[in-house]
């Protein structure tokens, strides 16, 4: 598998790697679709995803990553960001009103800042030099 190569040649360069889940995607998470979908309908809908639905997406690639922590263990490691846009049982549309995607799978600004925390530790760990 391609990706595992890439690990591996990254992992032989001496890197430590984090790898990042992909953040909770769906196909009406784009605001031009709900736009259009308010134009024609007056509808607005600001439905989010059932966390349960993305978990299911995740399954396998998820797998994938748990074995490669485990396979490199000290040399990989993983961050989501699903507890910053699931926070509770449906992942987020938006926040505050503003859309957290340019399109399905694309964070906006708004929706990039939602999950920037969990890119503190990776910048604390790069700071310091580790």
């Amino acid at each position: 598998m391609l990706f595992r190569q890439n690990v591996r040649t990254v992992l032989a360069a001496d890197f430590h790697l984090t790898i990042m889940e992909n953040v909770p995607t769906a196909e009406h998470f784009d605001p031009t679709e709900r736009a259009l979908r308010a134009m024609k309908d007056g509808s607005i809908s600001y439905t989010g995803l059932p966390v349960e639905k993305h978990s299911a997406s995740m399954a396998e690639y998820r797998q994938l990553l748990s074995a490669l922590v485990r396979e490199h263990p000290g040399q990989v490691s993983t961050i989501t960001p699903e507890p910053l846009i699931c926070p509770s049982s449906v992942c987020e549309f938006a926040t505050d009103g503003r859309p957290n995607y340019f399109d399905w799978n694309h964070l906006t600004q708004t929706g990039a800042r939602r999950v920037m925390p969990v890119f503190e530790p990776i910048f604390r760990r790069v700071a310091r030099g580790d």
